[in-house]
Parts: structure tokens; C-alpha cells; sequence
């Protein structure tokens, strides 16, 4: 399946496996980005529970509660939750902020990493990394407000979808009564004065 532009999608449970031609905005519970699943443009996740197994071309901005990336990222990512687990590939600069930030031994950071954790000491350690790695505390000021605006920009999309839906139903109900006005209405007026009760 390839959606030919970009792709916008909020639910509670979201699992993505196609060829996105764009840019693609997700907000859920549980978010589910398959290996298969190709990202022409930018990703934009917000969820709860974020797993991200795809090719992405463009950047990644992910915040949730856990974050797992073993999909491949040909550009930035920034990552900022409670747990970042990272196994797979990220060719630009990264940003990681978490409580915990786990890195596996497959992992491949292809550039510089800046990252910040709540124990300074703590370093990262367990993948390949080609660039310089810079624990930065400066990226804890900025989370409070990046996850108010990326849960506002959900609740924004979720209204938005909610809206259009409503809107499509009324539209669906003027349909109806006018193709039912046609006859059902004559026809119950010749109804009734033929036996009004």
C-alpha cells in the first residue's frame, strides 16, 4: 500500500505498514510503525507507547512514554520519553532526553549524539557511535514545553478529525433527506389526505 502524500492518523492503538510519500503526523496510545513501512518525508509521533521498526527519510521528532527505534532514520531524530531503547540506524545528528536511554549493541549512531539523563555520571554506552556524544543539560529545560506542545498539537488533530467527521455525517444526513424528499414526502402527504388516520 503507498498513501501518494501526507498522512495524518490519531487512535488509540495505530499500526502503520506502508509507502508514505510525505510527511507523516501520528498521536495515539500505542503506536506501531512496521518494518516495511517506508517514510518518504518528516515523522512526527506522539503516543504512549511508540515502536518505530521503519525506513524514515526525512527527521524524526518522537515523544512518549517508551520509545523504541529499530527502523533506520536517513536523517535527524530526536527522541524525548520516559525509556529511549534505540536498535537500529541513525544516520544524522540525534537528540536524546529519558529517565533511562538504552542502547543496543546493533545500534548505529552515524553522528553527533546529545543527550541528557538525570544521572550526569551515566553515559552512553553499547552501540556504534561515528561522531561525538555531548551530554547536554540544557535538553531537560526544553521537554517540559516540547511535550505541552505536542500534546496540544494532538489534541488540535484530534478535534480537527472529529470535526471533519461530524461534518461529513451532516452532509450525509442533507443527502439523504434530499433523495428521500423527492418522493417520500409527496407521497406521504397524498398518504394522509387520502386517510388522514
Amino acid at each position: 500500500n503507498t498513501v501518494g502524500g501526507y498522512l495524518r492518523a490519531v487512535g488509540g492503538q495505530i499500526r502503520i505498514r506502508s509507502t508514505v510519500n510525505g510527511d507523516l503526523v501520528v498521536a495515539g496510545g500505542t503506536i506501531d510503525i512496521r518494518e516495511g513501512t517506508v517514510i518518504q518525508g518528516d515523522l512526527i509521533v506522539a503516543g504512549g507507547d511508540v515502536r518505530l521498526a521503519g525506513t524514515v527519510n526525512g527527521k524524526i521528532y518522537a515523544r512518549g512514554g517508551n520509545i523504541t527505534f529499530s527502523g533506520i532514520a536517513k536523517g535527524n531524530i530526536d527522541f524525548r520519553a520516559e525509556e529511549v531503547r534505540i536498535t537500529g540506524s541513525v544516520d544524522g545528528p540525534a537528540v536524546l532526553v529519558g529517565q533511562k536511554i538504552i542502547l543496543g549493541p546493533q545500534a548505529k549512531l552515524m553522528s553527533d549524539v546529545r543527550y541528557w539523563l538525570p544521572r550526569t555520571a551515566e553515559a552512553l554506552s553499547g552501540a556504534q557511535v561515528r561522531g561525538t556524544v555531548t551530554f547536554d543539560p540544557s535538553l531537560m529545560k526544553v521537554q517540559p514545553q516540547i511535550i505541552k506542545t505536542g500534546v496540544a498539537a494532538g489534541i488540535l488533530t484530534a478535534l480537527a478529525g472529529i470535526s471533519i467527521l461530524l461534518v461529513l455525517s451532516a452532509a450525509l444526513v442533507i443527502l439523504l433527506l434530499l433523495l428521500l424528499s423527492k418522493t417520500f414526502f409527496p407521497d406521504a402527504a397524498r398518504a394522509l389526505l387520502k386517510k388522514p388516520w
